[in-house]
């Protein structure tokens, strides 16, 4: 589950020949990112073979074996196919792999799609360069747009290309193994212009499926039954937080659709008032101290509820229907992308 702001991007799309530019598909943006892409993969090493490797450091080797015990547990437990993901690592020397850029109009809670080829309209844009999505934060602002831009840890090709463990997702354990469950789910399925929910129902799954995982891994090793138990608590708090975020991402989105509506002001009023708000309501509450001065606009916002607002809605319907990681995702697998507004009630 996407755990705490800016850490964490389930799917930046950057595949070569499926991406297209803010204005039309331009040859050179798809050739370019495919490249980057390519090289990134070309340079990633079979993760059996650097097990083998005695002058591996050990942090990196239990992360990596833990890898291993990750995909065989989504592959026997939770049904998923994790064709020849996460079998490799790369090793950068950046904390992130790519950069996304995020816009919105400012008269407007309104996410600004980028148009991909097979994939529609998505409300983000990836790099693998900072400096190109710079360019294009720069380009989007001079059309009048709000702009956020941001590094991720990590991304998916939703199984177009074998996507590699890559080292910004060793911050810790407890977020490695959660982020592959997140990542394995969209290699599962992906559903066009159903950005919010594929990111939720990934977030869903991540934070579910490493719960399921620590439980199994009490199990078969007793003796670090002390280790899987702080693991568990991790995730659990990060969990505790992304839903109480969640909550507060929507009542934030629902006061500046009021503002927004409000045309007996000008614009510019409207806008101070409404982020003025914004950080008024998060002063108050001290767990939300280290998000106060975040650069609130509107795509910030947009980018926010991309990953937060209908996680809540899918924990609801998985409760009520009880079902468990496995089975959720075999029912939106057969149900498809019609059976998205049964699960989160529009």
């Amino acid at each position: 589950m996407v755990s705490s702001i800016g850490r964490g991007a389930g799917l930046a799309l950057v595949l070569a020949g499926l991406s297209a530019c803010t204005k039309d598909a331009s040859i050179g943006y798809l050739f370019e990112q495919g490249m980057k892409q390519g090289a990134l993969i070309v340079r990633a090493e079979p993760v059996e073979r650097l097990l083998r490797d005695p002058a591996l450091d050990p942090k990196t080797r239990g992360l990596l074996e833990t890898s291993r015990r990750v995909i065989e547990f989504a592959e026997r437990e939770l049904g998923m196919k994790t064709g020849r993901n996460y079998r490799h690592f790369l090793r950068l020397d950046r904390n992130w792999v790519t950069k996304i850029v995020v816009a919105a109009p400012k008269d407007r809670l309104e996410p600004h799609l980028f148009r991909y080829p097979l994939f529609g309209g998505l409300p983000y844009k990836g790099f693998f360069n900072g400096e190109d999505a710079d360019a294009l934060g720069r380009e989007l602002e001079a059309q009048g747009l709000d702009v956020y831009t941001r590094h991720v840890e990590a991304y998916s090709t939703t199984g177009w290309l074998p996507d590699p463990i890559i080292s910004t997702m060793l911050s810790s354990e407890s977020r490695l193994v959660e982020l592959l469950f997140h990542e394995l789910t969209h290699a599962n399925f992906y559903f066009h212009e159903l950005a919010d929910f594929n990111e939720a129902f990934a977030s869903w799954m991540g934070f579910r499926g490493a719960i399921l995982f620590y439980e199994a891994e009490k199990k078969r090793d007793p003796s670090r039954a002390a280790h899987f138990e702080a693991m568990e608590a991790e995730l659990r708090k990060s969990n505790e937080f992304q839903l109480k975020f969640s909550a507060l991402v929507r009542e934030i989105v629902a006061k500046g659709k009021a503002i927004y509506a409000d045309g007996s002001t000008p614009l510019d009023a409207r806008r101070e008032a409404y982020f003025g708000w914004i950080r008024a309501r998060l002063a108050a509450d001290p767990v939300y101290a280290r998000v106060v001065n975040r650069p609130w606009n509107n795509a910030f916002i947009m980018g926010l509820g991309t990953y937060y607002t209908l996680v809540p809605a899918i924990e609801v319907y998985a409760e009520k229907q009880k079902l468990d990681p496995r089975a959720f995702l075999r029912k939106v697998l057969e149900g498809g992308p019609a059976i998205v507004p049964t699960i989160v009630g529009n």
